[in-house]
């Protein structure tokens, strides 16, 4: 471990000390709203996610993509969509960090049921966003061993990175087995 890493985990969990959330563990069937964390390899990537995430069941009302996109990109003459919630590494600081500050403090302000980390490429500027966030359930796999202490529903699998679609639908329906209580 670095220096930099060092110091970006000491700041982890200064954060999750000072995060005074509600964690709540409710079925899927009764959970409204979802923020997915991913890091992706190209907008390609990101597209994929948010046409799955649209097909998701009628009850789910709300679901917010915040996405680091691990590619360089001309940043000259060309205007970016801030409300997108999309991260180039050009939008980052040497430790890791956002250089501006956007409206992303109000996504991670909002109490979203439901909290799914797909930050597989271990992206400290999304693992910071998971710490930060009020949603009151934090999934994430258990290939993270540096992050799952801020998780409160670690999913243990091993395909997790390459089969994430599955790791997905596995976390919806472990979510819609808890809590059931003999509902079909």
């Amino acid at each position: 471990m670095g220096i930099k890493s060092y110091f970006q985990q000491r700041l982890l969990e200064k954060e999750n000390k000072r995060n005074t959330r509600h964690k709540l563990l409710n079925n899927f069937m009764d959970m409204k709203s979802i923020l997915v964390l991913c890091s992706v390899k190209s907008e390609k990537e990101l597209q994929n996610w948010k046409v799955y995430f649209d097909n998701l069941p009628p009850h789910i009302k709300k679901v917010d993509i915040i996405a680091f996109i691990n590619e360089k990109r001309n940043v000259e003459g060309k205007e970016e969509d801030v409300s997108e919630f999309v991260f180039y590494p050009h939008h980052l600081n040497w430790f890791g960090n956002l250089k501006e500050k956007s409206n992303i403090v109000k996504m991670i302000d909002y109490p979203y049921d439901l909290l799914i980390d797909l930050n597989f490429n271990h992206q400290y500027i999304l693992n910071l966003l998971l710490v930060k966030s009020q949603s009151t359930l934090k999934v994430c796999s258990s290939l993270k061993n540096e992050i799952s202490y801020f998780c409160d529903l670690i999913m243990k699998t091993d395909t997790a990175e390459t089969k994430q679609k599955l790791y997905i639908d596995q976390v919806f329906y472990y979510l819609q087995q808890i809590n059931s209580n003999g509902r079909s």
